[in-house]
């Protein structure tokens, strides 16, 4: 854990960071992907204008039909590459939010489990915080029914400790086992 915003008793809001976990190597890894852009980048330039010096020596007849269309070839790869690298860089983007935690809701934290320094884990509690607006049920299904929720549709949670019912709305449906 790189930072840790919040402590016992705070108020948040919905999308306030609350937890930032140490993302080092995805940091290098994005720099590494940004020095190749530039890379590719100098080397698109360059091709670029080879292809133009091509054209024109072609329209002399100083060079082949083949010469050119092979600088043609080079450029259409640079450009491959360089989508390829911006793709890579995307996805680092998408993985770096994984690292910020924010707050889920408006609410209040009820419980502090994790300090600055402390190793992360998966299925690890590192905060609980209270809302006023609802509550949040997780429930666990068997890989056979879970093609029977959606998003969006209505359930029943029944909270055996009360002995009542609730009316739930489905927000979210994961379908990784």
């Amino acid at each position: 854990v790189e930072d840790v915003f919040v402590k016992t008793g705070d108020r948040v809001k919905k999308g306030e960071s609350l937890v930032n976990l140490n993302n080092a190597d995805l940091q290098a890894k994005k720099a590494q992907i940004k020095a190749q852009l530039s890379q590719i980048d100098a080397q698109l330039q360059n091709t670029q204008r080879d292809v133009e010096r091509y054209e024109n020596l072609r329209s002399k007849q100083s060079i082949s039909e083949k010469e050119l269309e092979n600088i043609k070839l080079q450029l259409a790869t640079v450009k491959a590459q360089k989508q390829a690298v911006k793709q890579q860089l995307k996805e680092i983007d998408s993985e770096l939010k994984y690292y910020r935690i924010k707050a889920p809701f408006d609410g209040i934290i009820t419980s502090k489990n994790i300090n600055k320094g402390d190793l992360a884990s998966p299925q690890q509690i590192l905060l609980q915080i209270e809302g006023k607006e609802g509550y949040e049920v997780k429930v666990s299904v068997s890989e056979r029914d879970i093609r029977n929720f959606q998003r969006g549709d209505s359930a029943q949670v029944f909270i055996e400790n009360l002995n009542i019912s609730l009316d739930a709305i489905i927000s979210e449906v994961s379908s990784s086992s």
